[in-house]
């Protein structure tokens, strides 16, 4: 895994990655801070495809349609 930014769609399955932003509509980049989905902080791919599952601070989520956000993230190494 490089580490380049990449959009949040592309992180491999078992995965970590830090969010580098977020964009789009103020309630969808409200949605995402409210689950901890926000520049700085590290989440783990459990399982990408629609919905994907991110784990983060401990808890799993489920995004619809991972592919559409504006999500960039740098992989961890």
């Amino acid at each position: 895994m490089t580490s380049s930014v990449i959009p949040l769609d592309l992180l491999p399955r078992g995965h970590r990655a830090k969010v580098q932003s977020v964009a789009g509509p103020s309630a969808i980049r409200q949605r995402f801070e409210e689950t901890g989905l926000r520049p700085g902080m590290e989440l783990e791919m459990v399982e990408p495809g629609d919905p994907c599952l991110l784990r983060i601070e401990g808890t799993v989520f489920g995004f619809r349609s991972c592919g559409r956000f504006d999500v960039l993230v740098m992989p961890l190494s």
